[in-house]
């Protein structure tokens, strides 16, 4: 014979009479067969009997049923309205004695029965009895089954703590039990959106209530076998529509604001916090991303806080972050700022920096100046101050030091186009825009203490530095010049007979000065001498004397011989207020071989 297993899966009663005893009761029951599996979607016949006394008592009453098990295997059967053929299920009394429920089943859907097994109606069915019970708390209306008592009910516990409490004990000691089952079903095919829920309402006026929260399980995808579903949160606001407060989707997203998360949480809306928030992640992708559209911060953060304290603190702590790592980096595709601060206070600083190691530390924005930096050497420096645009201030004195350094390109093809102050590249460049009186687009002062100072230097870059010049400049000697070029070193060549300062001091291997000009190359003028020749003087072209006579020069001789002037000394005499110079007759014949010079 084929061993048929039945499980009894839930039970419902429902009450049918109003002024008489119950009709019926709701019975629920899964069929399996002998493998354990459910029988889906078959013709079944059932025979309930209701046994009074004990399990092997006599017949109280019997029926029989012939329906259909749905997909999950599950039967529903109303006992009371099946076909009686012992009994009348109204003539039961459900007061004077015990009963039991004995049940029978033929899989095949005929009368070849067999028996299940028996169990006690305990405490359900004899509620059902309430309406005639004088000591009865339960009361009928219509279908509704209720109770007027103002205590706590409790199963399964003899002290009800709370208006319902359920009880049960059982010996697992970490796991989760069912206490109490929701179920929800449909005389349609279950499609997705298909839910159970848990209803609340408050009272809204006296005796009047209104829905205001609900917590359902609702089926996501109905297609699937054995369903997927998540946890609704509604709350209604205002005396309005339930609105979706919360949902737990079957992968474990939250959604607030949301029904559809697609993170562990999942937000539409705004967020207000309180406390700490501690954030651990380890990845290859962003921490926190912050994505929006709108015309103030996308975060703003501020501290109340009356001490030093920080509104911001990023940075990075591994020892080993590498040199193109930033603690906080800012950027910015249009034309404003990649990181701005900004200070209310006048003795305020807008943004601070500072090496924790080397004590080097700069601010942007402080109280006198818009940059400032310090190096733990002592040296510092500004930019945007009260006085200066740029300021440097050099402490530290050894060799190769400058309060201010400016690198200029040092790559193959960075070329300048012309000398243009837009065409030009360096490493420092001066522009004075307007060109007003006593402005100047580089300046360098310098009190020329000590010998071999000036006021601003530009030289060859390679050893020896062969070829320079000094604007403002004291040489070894002590000898002042407003411009001093040279690309001679030694000292060969710079006489010691000049004992005054001068403008510009000019050396070289073969000429100390290179000049040229498109009418004259130099113009020279002194209080007493225009100029002064300490050594032979060569000449391949024309040499004119002038002579200036009222507003006019007068040529007094030309020597146009292109070799070298030969001078020599002459006899003179004075007669009568006259001086006659007789030159002897070389000198004459190279100055005119026709004319004698006197």
């Amino acid at each position: 014979m084929k061993k048929i297993t039945i499980a009894l899966a839930f039970t419902v009663l429902t009450i049918f009479a109003i002024a008489q005893p119950p009709q019926a009761f709701k019975y629920q029951t899964v069929v399996r067969d002998g493998a354990g599996d459910i029988i889906q979607n078959q013709t079944v016949s059932l025979r309930m009997s209701i046994r009074w006394g004990s399990a092997y008592g006599p017949i109280a009453y019997r029926e029989t049923h012939s329906t259909t098990t749905n997909e999950f295997g599950l039967v529903s059967v109303e006992i009371g309205n099946g076909t009686p053929d012992i009994g009348v299920f109204s003539n039961i009394n459900w007061e004077n004695s015990d009963y039991y429920l004995q049940t029978e089943l033929d899989p095949a859907g005929g009368s070849s029965y067999i028996s299940m097994g028996t169990s006690q109606l305990l405490s359900v069915p004899y509620a059902l009895h309430a309406e005639t019970s004088g000591d009865s708390y339960w009361e009928i209306n219509g279908n509704d089954l209720y109770t007027s008592v103002s205590g706590n009910v409790s199963i399964g516990n003899l002290i009800p703590y709370k208006k319902l409490c359920v009880f049960e004990e059982f010996s697992s000691t970490n796991s989760v039990e069912d206490l109490m089952g929701i179920y929800r079903s449909t005389t349609g095919t279950p499609a997705s959106g298909l839910g159970a829920g848990l209803t609340f309402s408050n009272e809204v006026s006296n005796g009047g209530y209104a829905l205001s929260g609900r917590i359902s399980s609702v089926l996501e995808n109905a297609s699937v076998p054995g369903s997927i579903a998540g946890m609704l949160f509604e709350t209604r606001a205002n005396g309005g529509l339930m609105t979706d407060a919360l949902y737990l989707d079957p992968d474990g997203n939250i959604g607030i604001g949301t029904t559809n998360p697609l993170a562990k949480l999942d937000i539409t809306g705004g967020i207000d916090l309180t406390g700490q928030i501690d954030h651990n992640f380890s990845g290859s992708v962003n921490a926190t991303n912050a994505s929006g559209n709108t015309p103030f911060a996308m975060y703003y953060i501020e501290n109340n806080y009356e001490g030093d304290s920080w509104g911001l603190s990023a940075g990075m702590k591994n020892s080993n972050a590498g040199s193109s790592s930033y603690g906080i980096f800012g950027y910015n595709y249009g034309t404003g700022y990649g990181v701005y601060g900004k200070s209310y206070n006048s003795n305020g600083t807008a943004v601070f920096g500072k090496n924790d190691d080397s004590e080097n530390y700069g601010y942007l924005g402080g109280a006198s100046y818009g940059i400032y930096g310090y190096h733990n050497n002592g040296n510092f420096g500004y930019i945007g101050g009260p006085s200066y645009s740029v300021y440097g201030n050099l402490v530290v004195a050894d060799p190769g030091n400058y309060a201010i350094y400016g690198y200029g390109t040092d790559a193959s093809g960075e070329d300048g186009t012309g000398y243009d102050d837009s065409e030009t590249l360096g490493g420092v460049k001066g522009y004075n825009y307007w060109g007003n009186p006593y402005t100047f687009g580089v300046a360098g002062y310098s009190y020329l203490d000590y010998n071999r100072s000036g006021g601003t230097f530009g030289a060859k870059a390679s050893a020896g530095n062969v070829t320079w010049g000094c604007l403002a400049y004291k040489n070894s000697g002590g000898t002042l010049y407003g411009g001093y070029f040279t690309s001679y070193t030694s000292g060969t060549g710079k006489d010691s007979d000049v004992k005054t300062n001068n403008g510009i001091g000019a050396y070289g291997d073969l000429f100390g000065a290179d000049i040229h000009g498109k009418v004259y190359g130099t113009y020279t003028e002194g209080g007493n001498y225009a100029m002064f020749s300490n050594g032979t003087v060569f000449k391949n072209d024309l040499d004119v004397h002038l002579q200036k006579t009222g507003n006019s020069n007068t040529v007094l001789y030309t020597n146009v011989s292109t070799d070298a002037t030969v001078q020599t000394s002459g006899y003179a005499t004075l007669s009568n207020g006259e001086s006659n110079i007789s030159f002897d007759q070389a000198f004459a014949s190279a100055v005119s071989s026709e004319i004698p010079i006197v």
